[in-house]
């Protein structure tokens, strides 16, 4: 009752400040249509929404690939410190000495036979396919 009260007073004072030539049917889809969009401007809206999804979802996808490469990377550099610090111990005085010695001769040493076996053993269950060990002149040791 009191909104059909409201309603109805809002009815009465919007006829009377109406301007003249207006109807009460006319004032009725005004008040039911207040807001009125043209077709251009619902046009644009969509136009600015999608672009905004389109640039929210490439940045998106532009910080996820960022983040997993540098995660991956890390990954990889933390694997690498820890087959180092696992391998080096046993290994180093052989490692050094290496350099003297001919490629054949390496590969027939005991020790390279040790550290292929120790590798392999580190290596067993993860996605690791390959090891390569450099000696400080970036000379290749073993692979």
């Amino acid at each position: 009752m009191a909104a059909l009260l409201v309603w109805s007073l809002h009815s009465i004072l919007a006829v009377g400040a109406a301007a003249p030539g207006k109807n009460m049917t006319d004032l009725n889809h005004e008040l039911e249509n207040p807001i009125r969009l043209t077709r251009r401007f619902a046009v644009v809206c969509a136009a600015i929404v999608l672009a905004a999804g389109v640039a929210i979802s490439w940045l998106h996808w532009s910080s996820s690939i960022s983040q997993l490469s540098r995660m991956a990377e890390q990954n990889n550099v933390d694997l690498t410190i820890t087959m180092g610090n696992s391998i080096w111990p046993r290994y180093a005085g052989f490692v050094s000495d290496a350099h003297q010695m001919t490629p054949d001769d390496i590969r027939v040493h005991p020790k390279t036979i040790s550290l292929h076996r120790d590798v392999a053993e580190l290596m067993r269950g993860t996605p690791i396919l390959k090891v390569k060990m450099y000696d400080l002149s970036v000379r290749p040791e073993m692979s």
